[in-house]
């Protein structure tokens, strides 16, 4: 019995492969097949030349070196970032921390009047949390000063 690849969603991507010559770049990454992927390790090792004339031009200001970014690019990373909440647990000393999903169930109980959240692990403790709405996000900031 032969089985089918079923697609998948890689939303790095800088994991993905295109130098296949059949496969063209997709046009929506997070929907489309992929017949290969890179490695983690593959990915850190890629090399991508830049021309300088697309980066930003470095100035002095005192001891440091400063770039400018422009405000609709500066707008649009604060737009993707607006429903999310960045936060450390701190476990008594001694206490192993909990698995993602436990945390994730344990929180569900609390926050279960929420629309649509999840749960990012960041490492050492810090999770970054994004929830579905502005509302959820400041529902949440508030219980949390409430504690």
């Amino acid at each position: 019995m032969q089985t089918t690849a079923k697609p998948f969603s890689l939303s790095w991507r800088c994991l993905q492969d295109y130098d296949s010559p059949s496969l063209p770049p997709p046009s929506n990454p997070k929907t489309a097949m992929f017949v290969q992927q890179k490695t983690f390790a593959q990915a850190l090792s890629n090399v991508c030349d830049i021309p300088h004339s697309q980066l930003p031009k470095p100035r002095v200001k005192g001891d440091d070196i400063a770039i400018s970014i422009p405000d609709e690019e500066y707008d649009a990373g604060l737009e993707a970032c607006k429903h999310n909440l960045q936060g450390r647990i701190i476990w008594p000393k001694g206490t192993a921390p909990v698995a993602l999903d436990t945390l994730k169930s344990k929180l569900s109980t609390l926050w279960k009047s929420l629309g649509r959240w999840g749960v990012i692990s960041l490492g050492k403790g810090c999770y970054e949390f994004v929830f579905s709405s502005v509302e959820d996000l400041r529902s949440v900031r508030c219980k949390l000063s409430q504690t």
